[in-house]
């Protein structure tokens, strides 16, 4: 597994819009993260897209592509950032040059459909990446921790990780901060468990789309580090829990839970059934006597915490909660 240069205060760091771009009424938030950036020690370096938007992304997948390559081929350049999720970043597939990307290791982190873009990187170059905040998610006065533990672990201080005591499932908008107002509870159907592996982390929103693909050649991976063990994290953005099902059922019989140790499920953000059927309920059935762990800290529900995806990683549940542990060696 390859870990690209860590990153130090002072750097430069790539900031692209592979999906959506910045709206106007979205710059304001923006730029309070930029600001956070800076007083972190790092000057973020925007491409032109980052405030265009075309009817779903920012602009043509060529020319996102071509921004993306940019960055990765500037010496200059530390780390490169998503703007923000979005869609259509799998447009852009077809025009990245992964040879190029191989040949100039660095950083790459974001989340959501971003997906699209960091699951190739890791499974394909096999190169570290980050699923974890876009550059538009530090737009807080006080950062939360996770935002914090991002920049930590870019940095070669990769944290010891724990559930929440409570998370955000009612957004209020223009809220600074998040606005814990649930209490967290991981669940944990087999019972408690300890788990290690390599971490391999998407939004499954996203990755279902990708099974079958030249993009995401699991199987390989899979075997490369059979004698590690696969620890998989799935960010529900929205399937219902009917789709969960369908999608990890598929995604099993592709290969993909091949020396998988245990598999995290994030809260869902937009939860739904057409049959009263639980998620818990949906992940059982499809994964069998996997272990499983659902409504962790590691999607769009915040808190988020910033995972690694190629990392040794060590998964504890225990009492309705837990913790990871990465290890960037």
């Amino acid at each position: 597994m390859i870990y690209p240069t860590f990153l130090k205060k002072g750097d430069a760091v790539g900031v692209t819009a592979p999906s959506c771009g910045i709206s106007p009424e979205k710059k304001p938030a923006f730029l309070k993260s930029l600001e956070n950036l800076r007083a972190c020690g790092f000057t973020p370096v925007l491409t032109d897209n980052v405030y265009a938007c075309g009817k779903i992304a920012s602009t043509p997948p060529a020319r996102r592509a071509a921004e993306l390559h940019a960055l990765i081929e500037d010496e200059s350049i530390a780390a490169v950032f998503a703007a923000c999720g979005g869609d259509m970043l799998m447009e852009m597939l077809d025009d990245i040059d992964y040879e190029t990307i191989a040949a100039h290791p660095k950083w790459m982190m974001g989340y959501s459909d971003v997906t699209g873009l960091l699951l190739p990187v890791t499974l394909k170059c096999d190169i570290a990446t980050v699923y974890g905040p876009n550059a538009g998610s530090f737009d807080m006065t006080n950062l939360h921790p996770t935002l914090k533990s991002a920049l930590s672990l870019l940095c070669g201080r990769p944290q010891v990780q724990y559930s929440s005591a409570k998370h955000e499932r009612v957004r209020i908008e223009g809220y600074d901060g998040y606005h814990l107002d649930t209490a967290t509870v991981w669940d944990a159907p087999h019972g408690d468990f300890t788990a290690a592996g390599r971490m391999l982390s998407a939004c499954i929103d996203c990755a279902a789309y990708l099974v079958g693909t030249d993009f995401a050649p699991v199987e390989e991976f899979i075997a490369k580090y059979k004698d590690d063990g696969i620890l998989w994290n799935f960010d529900n953005f929205a399937l219902s829990a009917e789709a969960l099902y369908y999608t990890l059922w598929n995604m099993k019989h592709a290969g993909w839970f091949f020396h998988t140790r245990a598999v995290m499920i994030s809260r869902t953000m937009f939860e739904s059934s057409g049959y009263d059927l639980s998620y818990r309920e949906a992940a059982q059935n499809a994964l069998g006597d996997i272990p499983l762990v659902l409504d962790t800290d590691t999607g769009h529900v915040k808190p988020m915490m910033p995972l690694v995806s190629g990392a040794m990683t060590v998964l504890t549940v225990s009492g309705g909660g837990g913790s990871v542990r990465q290890q960037l060696v």
